[in-house]
């Protein structure tokens, strides 16, 4: 979600990728569409898990009540610092952002 002018992600803490993102916060994850493009995002992930932003990934998207509620303590919110977006498409042409 875009909370606070920043890209932010929710997990629970009862997860690998948590347990792996307290001892190294930097990251790197990759997807494709359908349409042969992709995309790799890169950064640090700073948790900033309290009740107003789990409230704000709540109400972005609430399939996540289905989850979690603001007062479980497995909710954690983190957004990314010194976040990179490169875009690839399929004629090998790539576009990155920095945020």
């Amino acid at each position: 979600m875009n909370y606070k002018g920043k890209l932010y992600f929710c997990t629970s803490n009862q997860k690998n990728v948590y347990k792996q993102l307290k001892v190294n916060p930097q990251f790197e994850v990759s997807t494709t569409s359908q349409e042969g493009e992709w995309l790799r995002l890169k950064g640090k992930a700073i948790f900033d898990t309290n009740n107003q932003s789990k409230q704000a990934a709540l109400d972005v998207a609430p399939f996540l009540s289905t989850m979690y509620s603001v007062d479980d303590p497995k909710f954690e919110v983190f957004y990314i610092q010194d976040a990179e977006a490169v875009f690839y498409n399929h004629k090998g042409l790539s576009k990155t952002i920095k945020f």
